[in-house]
């Protein structure tokens, strides 16, 4: 699934910190509490962080600071999984939708990124996927220098 790869990280009996209202944290992560023994909590001590940054926001963040003039802001924490990070906003609301729960939006909503990803939404669909590819490739490159 597009969240396995970005859950390598853990390991069995890891405690993982999530935050309190995130359905999508919870179905994630709970068949990792079954299958390694990873312990969930909301606050107190442990290994790993999630940081529930879903695919749209990353990519707006992105193209955000892009346009700006600032770069590509690489903020990843060695503890942080990122268990939503390869997850568009259209799949998870199609999932919330099922399930009776409520859409969830964008929260990174800078209005130029916005407009530049409709368009590009209409030319190559899969974009965003490359967008973080690109991103992830320069910052690995500039790790090494």
């Amino acid at each position: 699934s597009k969240s396995a790869k970005t859950l390598s990280d853990i390991n069995p009996n890891s405690t993982i910190l999530i935050p309190e209202d995130n359905f999508m944290v919870d179905v994630i992560l709970e068949p990792y509490t079954r299958k390694y023994g990873v312990k969930l909590v909301h606050d107190g001590d442990y290994d790993l962080i999630v940081n529930p940054v879903i695919l749209d926001d990353k990519v707006n963040q992105i193209f955000s600071t892009i346009f700006a003039g600032v770069g590509i802001d690489f903020n990843k924490k060695d503890n942080e999984i990122y268990p939503l990070i390869n997850v568009p906003l259209n799949w998870i609301n199609s999932f919330l939708e099922m399930d009776g729960k409520s859409k969830i939006k964008n929260v990174n909503n800078d209005e130029i990124a916005s407009s530049f990803m409709e368009f590009l939404e209409d030319v190559a669909p899969q974009y965003r996927e490359n967008v973080l590819k690109a991103s992830d490739y320069i910052e690995k490159k500039l790790e090494v220098k």
